[in-house]
């Protein structure tokens, strides 16, 4: 027997989480490049941001495309990039009209290697102006293993970059991905 789907969150019918969709604008501009790999994962948080945002651009970004610019057709030196490093700004401490200058977020959705990756083959990525935390909020994804205690699940790093830019309250995002993912992962086997 085939399973069937939701036309509308395309999760099997049985964890439909359409019901639990909040309603939420996103003032930002978002593009988030996605490591092939990483848009193929089950668990990937970035089909829950789709769910709330849907004009967020999601693009798969290969490891061997480089010499292709369409990616970043839209993305100008008001964009911003959610990336840590030494050059990278600290979001918690920009001012207000720093704020009001960005344009646009981009993420990397990939994990911590993949994303380094990314970023050096890619120098139009590498380019853009970095933003980093300077206090990591707590993690509510418990699905899948995080490298560290201070990691984050790209929908929380979005949530978070979001609402320090914009102002937005972001804890329904939040709540609905701790809600959606009780749902459509309830099903695990428990760790004895």
């Amino acid at each position: 027997m085939a399973r069937e789907y939701c036309a509308q969150c395309h999760y099997l019918k049985m964890q439909c989480i359409c019901d639990l969709i909040p309603k939420l604008i996103q003032p930002l501009k978002i593009v988030i490049f996605q490591h092939p790999k990483e848009a193929k994962h089950a668990k990937n948080t970035i089909k829950l941001v789709q769910q709330v945002w849907p004009d967020v651009s999601i693009i798969e970004l290969p490891e061997d495309d480089r010499e292709n610019t369409t990616y970043f057709d839209g993305i100008n030196e008001n964009w911003h990039l959610l990336y840590p490093g030494e050059s990278s700004s600290v979001l918690e401490e920009l001012s207000e009209p720093h704020k009001q200058n960005i344009e646009g977020l981009v993420l990397i959705d990939a994990t911590w290697r993949k994303a380094f990756k990314l970023l050096n083959l890619y120098p139009r990525l590498s380019a853009l102006p970095k933003l980093c935390f300077g206090q990591i909020p707590h993690s509510l994804y418990k699905i899948r293993k995080a490298p560290s205690l201070e990691a984050l699940s790209s929908l929380e790093a979005l949530a978070y970059a979001s609402q320090l830019i914009s102002s937005q309250d972001t804890k329904p995002l939040l709540e609905f991905m701790v809600e959606a993912q009780a749902r459509l992962w309830q099903q695990r086997p428990s760790k004895h």
